[in-house]
């Protein structure tokens, strides 16, 4: 039996070449799949960013709102906005079958919130349940 010029026999140059390769292979397949799962948790991450209510400040830009988002941003329930809109204090317009607040209907009823300015309305109130 004649040996490599690193001392090793035929088969076993063979078998470790063999093995170097499969390993190789698992490798670069669990390094694919960390890459898979990394590009989806960076997915996910940018899609919560731009849900997120950072996506609705302007930028000196009109932009108008869903009333979820409304709600969310007033950190008060959709019936509340609606409730808003029907006072006057929220100025919405009619999109089709939906409605839409426009940024700075947004921004002035919060700055009236600040100031103190509602126009002497009593705040919303629940009706008792009967």
């Amino acid at each position: 039996m004649t040996t490599a010029p690193d001392g090793q026999l035929p088969e076993q140059a063979d078998l470790l070449g063999m093995l170097d390769r499969v390993v190789d292979a698992r490798i670069e397949a669990r390094l694919g799949a960390f890459a898979e799962h990394l590009g989806a948790v960076i997915a996910r991450h940018v899609v919560a960013m731009l849900r997120s209510e950072d996506r609705v400040v302007t930028d000196g830009t009109q932009r108008l709102l869903t009333v979820p988002e409304a709600a969310r941003l007033l950190s008060v329930s959709r019936s509340t906005v609606y409730e808003l809109m029907k006072r006057g204090d929220l100025h919405a317009v009619k999109v089709g079958a939906a409605r839409r607040i426009a940024t700075d209907s947004l921004d002035a009823f919060r700055s009236s919130l600040k100031d103190g300015q509602r126009g002497g309305r009593p705040p919303l109130r629940r009706a008792p349940a009967a």
